[in-house]
């Protein structure tokens, strides 16, 4: 599969934007910009890092806009909030294999956003419904669904486990 990678340029800061963390940190900015900006994003902890996902914590937009959460999203790990009150889910595949064959059944979905991590691949929808919480099962692909964090950016610079594929609005 061609991988497709987003470059990402911090951008020039103005007074009016020094206090805004968000454009001081390149990381966070974009996934602002990829996710929009009524995205739930979380700190990640070292066990959703390596499992590309963990059960989310309970907070609002507006819990997650507070200087000292937006703080510790320029420090750690970035993770992005599934569920219902986001309207944001994934079908997380575990192979590229498998991520193509679901991509040859839903083409639609080609266009949509599509991150990957160490342990598979993310392919993003918005949803009006709520859908159920994930389920692994081998070989197949799995919704992320309800009050679930999947991480989106690390912070490691030389090479990163986290990457975006199709850079692309979540259809």
């Amino acid at each position: 599969m061609n991988k497709t990678f987003a470059t990402v340029s911090l951008p020039a800061t103005t007074s009016s934007r020094v206090n805004d963390l968000r454009f001081l940190d390149a990381a966070l900015d974009n996934v602002y910009k990829t996710f929009g900006e009524s995205a739930v994003l979380v700190p990640a902890s070292e066990k959703a890092v390596s499992k590309m996902y963990e059960d989310a914590p309970d907070i609002s937009h507006e819990q997650s806009m507070e200087p000292a959460h937006q703080t510790r999203l320029t420090r750690e790990c970035i993770g992005v909030v599934c569920g219902p009150h986001t309207g944001l889910y994934t079908i997380y595949c575990q192979t590229e294999d498998i991520l193509k064959c679901f991509l040859a059944d839903n083409e639609c979905l080609k266009e949509s956003l599509i991150t990957a991590g160490p342990i598979g691949y993310a392919v993003w929808v918005r949803c009006a419904d709520a859908v159920g919480k994930l389920v692994i099962q081998k070989g197949f692909p799995n919704w992320i669904g309800t009050s679930v964090v999947c991480v989106v950016a690390d912070r490691v610079p030389m090479n990163p486990a986290y990457q975006v594929i199709h850079l692309a609005s979540p259809l």
